[in-house]
């Protein structure tokens, strides 16, 4: 039996790989938004779901989003393709904050949930500096 759900933007990804893994082997169903759900099935087998996404809607993963525990933005460019310029990090923050502000708040709200959060973007810039 699942401990529940977590839904999972940029699974494929440095972080985001291992975090899937270790929730699906903790005993939570992960579903990992992707673009491409054939290369998540190879990544993850059967110990996580793809939802195909296409980065910009909430089409084809909104209704997962209803009975989720939690979901983890991830989504964006890749922080180790590269040295952290500053045109990296503006870039870095740039992807996260178009995913994580543009698209998963609105999906979210919709969805009838209700969450609050600090800036995003402060808190990425905190991060990065």
């Amino acid at each position: 039996m699942s401990r529940g759900l977590f839904i999972i933007s940029g699974a494929t990804g440095f972080i985001g790989r291992p975090l899937a893994l270790d929730l699906a082997k903790e005993g939570y169903e992960v579903a990992v938004l992707t673009r491409n759900p054939q290369k998540a099935s190879s990544l993850f087998g059967n110990r996580v779901r793809p939802a195909r996404w296409d980065g910009r809607t909430s089409d084809g993963w909104l209704e997962l989003a209803s009975r989720a525990l939690g979901i983890v933005n991830l989504a964006g460019e890749n922080i180790g393709s590269s040295r952290w310029t500053a045109k990296k990090k503006q870039e870095i923050v740039r992807s996260r904050i178009d995913a994580g502000q543009k698209v998963l708040p609105r999906a979210l709200l919709r969805a009838g949930f209700q969450f609050s959060y600090p800036s995003l973007e402060n808190a990425l810039l905190e991060i990065l500096r």
